[in-house]
């Protein structure tokens, strides 16, 4: 009889042992995960400003009359808010932006949201819109 009850206290001790172990491989887990997410972000925020950068020095460069339309999208769902002002290219994501510099300060002011957008050089001036 005194060997049944140490079988399952002991039994007992080891479920509670594994669900701890447990417990714990998700909590690490899910920070992980967040943290991949956020870095994710982050990342994708920075390519989007550079590439948004890159093609409106492209049509400054281009001269008058040069234009491109972009297709501006995050490819992981997230959303941004894409600003151009001054000699900058700024992407804001939550509480966060990233900045890409661009080649000129004479840019239009645009604060827009991801999807189409037009790149125009109108005698040296570049003005972005959405399409």
């Amino acid at each position: 009889m005194k060997k049944k009850g140490q079988i399952s206290i002991e039994f007992l001790l080891v479920i509670i042992v594994s669900l701890v172990i447990l417990g714990f491989s998700f909590f690490i887990y899910t920070e992980k995960n967040f943290e991949l997410i956020t870095t994710q972000e982050r990342l994708e925020a920075k390519l989007l400003a550079n590439q948004l950068a890159r093609n409106i020095n492209e049509i400054y460069n281009s001269g008058n009359g040069a234009s491109i339309e972009l297709n501006v999208q995050s490819k992981f769902g997230f959303e941004y808010i894409l600003a151009v002002k001054g000699n900058s290219v700024r992407v804001e994501y939550g509480e966060f932006y990233t900045d890409a510099p661009l080649i000129t300060q004479n840019t239009s002011d645009f604060v827009g949201v991801e999807g189409l957008l037009n790149i125009e050089n109108q005698f040296g001036r570049i003005v972005v819109s959405n399409v």
